[in-house]
């Protein structure tokens, strides 16, 4: 994934980042924090958005719609 600016602020200064990505649900979803272990992500300086790949998106998005089935 090659990442030149922030989509969200348009500064130039993004940080690739590694390790462990957690994720804050949102507070009317039931659970705690998705964590994804061992993955890549960007986060820009300026504003601190997070840049996430699609593989790293969709991992999420599995967790919380497991979690979604599970509680219903």
């Amino acid at each position: 994934m090659t990442i030149t600016h922030c989509p969200l602020c348009g500064h130039e200064t993004l940080e690739s980042r590694s390790g462990d990505y957690r994720f804050e649900t949102p507070p009317d979803f039931v659970g705690e924090a998705v964590v994804v272990g061992d993955t890549e992500w960007f986060e820009c300086h300026q504003c601190g958005e997070h840049i996430l790949p699609h593989p790293l998106s969709q991992a999420i998005e599995r967790e919380l719609s497991r979690r979604a089935a599970f509680a219903a």
